[in-house]
């Protein structure tokens, strides 16, 4: 897989998992804990693309669908976090 580079204007690089991540599925418990503020990122999108990522989580932060349904719907995973990658197996 081809996994994305992007450099920021404090010149850090940022390596981005090749397959789109989601943490939809836990914003209920995200607002349970007292959340309020979320970030979406985007690389390559088309406009077209953003508005709907957008639109699911808009509806899943009013409660019309659910966040399993947004990170279904964008053919994302909904693994939070960095993966261990080659040192799971590190000793």
């Amino acid at each position: 897989m081809s996994h994305p580079v992007r450099v920021d204007e404090g010149c850090r690089n940022t390596v981005y998992n090749a397959v789109e991540q989601s943490g939809a599925e836990y914003l209920n418990n995200f607002r349970d804990l007292g959340v309020s503020s979320y970030r979406v990122e985007f690389l390559e999108e088309t406009p077209e693309q953003v508005a709907e990522v957008i639109s699911l989580y808009s509806r899943a932060l009013r409660g019309e669908i659910s966040g399993t349904q947004v990170w279904k719907s964008l053919k994302a995973t909904n693994q939070l976090g960095v993966t261990r990658g080659q040192l799971v197996n590190a000793k």
